[in-house]
Parts: structure tokens; sequence; C-alpha cells
């Protein structure tokens, strides 16, 4: 069966598709980094509760109070990104969403239960005691299982030829496992998860120590092991990120691989760039400039962001195209958009430095 013919028609867009692009890209760079805080702090939390020593338990205390910040800012910044996948792939989406629909509505109840155990695993850390596994297990398996879900629906909205698998299984219990890229593409992510998630230990901490000007010598010397830590799972992660990389790059299609060397001069410069990008990063996170690590991951985010998006246009192209979706010129709602936007920005850094002040700051005023 030709693909084309059970690819839903597209719906119209207000705006220029190119508006909705790069809002897509933006608000998914911030929920990817928000995302891999929140995973990979838990599973150092969960490998630092089976060391013995007092500092792993003490870091694991630590990302246990933040963990369910983390979780929420996450589900959050993640509402935004998905909304505007699903106004240019809305048809694709939809119809991916559907062929795995038990598995994609498991999400939510599956998020729910993490989200508990998190704060569980936070207000009851002290009397938890050896139960403190099973609750940030729960959690750590739960967004595990919810990435592989993601995984699952993004790589199959790219693959309508695989779409008439409905007519032989629609109950909506079909996994993309067959797609080459599936795998190398899922522990791509969980090992960037556990970089970014160290290196946010790092950060936390150089925070605090450079903030700090009352800290005794104890305190100082955990805070430097701290970091010490955090940046050696943000270095030894990104080495194995990197292998798992090329396993990802080397199962993409040969026409999608030809875009970043020399098929495509945008694709090609952004991966040529990469490259240097990341080498300074690592030198960096080894000689514990973690300010300036910390600085390097944001450009290759945003380029690695952009290689997700071509490798996506890449893939779609024999079936859609962005660019020929009907545009209304609707701009009036895309204003009231723009304007709640920014209204709940102003509102997210008034909580956020709420939760920063102190208890006793606040009751004084």
């Amino acid at each position: 069966m030709s693909p084309d013919v059970i690819i839903p028609a597209t719906s119209p867009i207000q705006v220029d598709w190119s508006i909705f692009t790069v809002l897509l890209i933006v608000s998914f760079i911030i929920h990817i980094l928000m995302m891999n805080v929140m995973l990979g702090s838990g599973i150092i939390a969960l490998i630092g509760l089976f060391n013995q020593k007092q500092q792993s338990n003490d870091l694991s205390h630590t990302i246990a109070s933040h963990l369910p910040f983390t979780i929420a800012f996450t589900i959050n910044f993640g509402v935004a990104p998905l909304l505007f996948l699903q106004v240019l792939y809305g048809h694709l989406i939809y119809t991916s969403s559907i062929l795995m629909a038990v598995y994609w509505l498991s999400v939510i109840g599956v998020l729910i239960l993490a989200y508990y155990s998190a704060y569980i695993y936070d207000f009851k850390y002290d009397v938890l005691a050896q139960k403190r596994c099973f609750f940030i297990g729960t959690t750590v398996i739960g967004l595990l299982w919810i990435a592989f879900v993601f995984s699952n629906n993004m790589t199959l909205m790219l693959a309508p030829d695989k779409w008439h698998v409905y007519f032989k299984n629609s109950g909506g219990l079909w996994l993309n496992l067959s797609e080459k890229t599936l795998l190398p593409r899922y522990f791509h992510f969980i090992t960037a998860s556990i970089a970014i998630g160290g290196l946010a230990i790092a950060l936390y901490r150089q925070v605090q120590k450079d903030k700090s000007i009352t800290a005794d010598s104890s305190q100082t010397s955990q805070w430097d092991e701290d970091i010490q830590t955090g940046l050696g799972w943000f270095i030894g992660a990104s080495l194995v990120q990197m292998t798992v990389g090329v396993w990802y790059f080397l199962s993409l299609p040969v026409n999608v691989r030809q875009l970043f060397m020399g098929n495509h001069t945008f694709g090609t410069t952004i991966f040529l760039l990469a490259i240097p990008l990341i080498i300074l990063m690592l030198v960096c996170g080894v000689k514990n400039n973690v300010w300036m690590t910390a600085f390097l991951v944001v450009p290759v985010t945003v380029i690695m962001a952009l290689m997700r998006h071509l490798v996506r246009t890449a893939s779609l192209s024999p079936f859609f195209r962005v660019q020929d979706l009907p545009v209304t010129g609707q701009y009036s709602p895309f204003l009231i958009f723009i304007v709640a936007l920014i209204l709940g920005i102003v509102a997210i850094v008034y909580m956020v430095r709420l939760t920063l002040t102190p208890v006793a700051k606040i009751q004084d005023h």
C-alpha cells in the first residue's frame, strides 16, 4: 500500500511555518536540558545510594530535595514543544500515537507514579533508610519508560510507510522496535541525561561555593567533592555518548547521513562546528572549569537540536514538507499567544525567586 493513501490531510496554520519551527526548536532546547537534568540526576542519585560512602548519601539527599522541582519544570516546559510539534506535524504524530495508543496513554499514569515516588523520596528521605532505593528506583524506571515511549513515537511518526501495520494490529499495542535508529537514539538520550545531570550537580555546588562566605572547611571540602563527582559523571557519560552517537549516526539512512557530510551546507557546517565545541567542552570539564563547561553545553545542545530537526525534515521529505502547509494569515491569535507567553515567563521567574528566597525573608515583607 502506498503510504500517501493513509497519511491524514493537513490543517491550515495561522502564521508562516518558519515561526512555529523556531518556537518548536527553542522550546525543545529548554525542555531537553531540563529533562536531562531530571533523569540524569535521578540516575546518579539511585547509583549513589549503593555507594556506602557518606559523601554519596549526602549527594543523593541533595538531589532528593530538588528532584520534584525538576520534574515539575520538565513537565511544564514540555508542553510547549509538544504543542508546536502538533501544530506542524499533528497529522503525523496523532497517527503514530494511535498505533501505539496503549503505551502512549500509559505515560500519564507512569508519570504520576514517578512524580509521587519522587516526593516520597524527598519528604521521607531520613526515615526511609533502605527503602530509598525503591522509591528513587520507581521514579527512574518510570522516567526511563516514558523516554522509551517517546522515542518510539518520535521515530514512528517519521515512518508513514510502516503505518499499514494498523490493519493487522489495530489494538494500539505496536511499538516501532524494527526501527534501526530506535535503540541508539534512546541510549544517546540516556547518556546525555547522565552527563547533563552530573554537570547540573557540579554547577549547583559551584554556585553554593561561590556565594558562600561563611562555610567552614568541611563544608567547602564536601562541595569540592560533589563538584568532582558531578564532573566525573559528566565526562564519563559524555565519552560514552560520543560512542553511542556514532552508532546512532551510522543507523541513519544514507541520504540523511549525507546531510552532514557535504550534501547540505548548513547541516555539514553545524556538524563540523560541533566537533571542536565538544572537545573544548570536555577539556574544560577535565580542568574543573564548571562555568565554562556549562556555558559550552548550550551551543552544543543547540547544534544537536538543529541536527535533530534536519533528520526529521529529511526523513519526512518523501511524504510531507512543512513548507507546503496552507497559511491563513490570522496573526491576532498568535500575538495573544506571545503576550500570554511573556506573562507566563514573568510569573515563572517570580515563583522561582520565591522558591529561592528564605522563608524568614518572605515573612519580613
